[in-house]
């Protein structure tokens, strides 16, 4: 007549020892994944300044009037463009300068944490903004 002598379902033991297997298996999973999408993030920056960088590249070497301007030859350009999410360079602006000191050629890569509205680029929040300074391109 004991209702407790059968045994059924786990133990409070048993439970305890599963829920700690998870909690090791996420804590070895997430900062694994943590890496893995900040990789993927730099990648897709370091793509986007590259082809920011082409498209720029092409645009100086195709119009006249960002090689030269009467007598004076430009050596240097500063760029700045919109990539959203696809990829696509939605906004490009390139200034040439006769700059007798060259600044770096770096890009930078930030994201946009809000609509940019001032610059009217029409960049939206999560769009890169990318700046980049080119230098000395070989024009003849």
């Amino acid at each position: 007549m004991n209702k407790f002598k059968s045994k059924k379902g786990f133990t409070l033991a048993e439970l305890l020892i599963v829920v700690a297997i998870i909690a090791v298996l996420v804590a070895i999973a997430v900062p694994l994944f943590v890496a893995g999408l900040n990789k993927a993030q730099t990648a897709t920056k370091n793509a986007n300044i590259r082809a920011v960088r082409g498209v720029a590249v092409e645009k100086i070497l195709t119009e006249e009037s960002l090689q030269k301007s009467g007598d004076t030859i430009y050596d240097q350009w500063a760029v700045t463009a919109i990539v959203n999410g696809n990829g696509d360079i939605t906004y490009i602006k390139i200034t040439p300068s006769d700059a007798d000191t060259p600044t770096a050629a770096d890009g930078k890569c930030e994201t946009l944490d809000a609509d940019d509205s001032s610059g009217g680029t029409g960049g939206k929040k999560g769009d890169y903004k990318i700046t980049m300074t080119l230098i000395e391109l070989k024009l003849s």
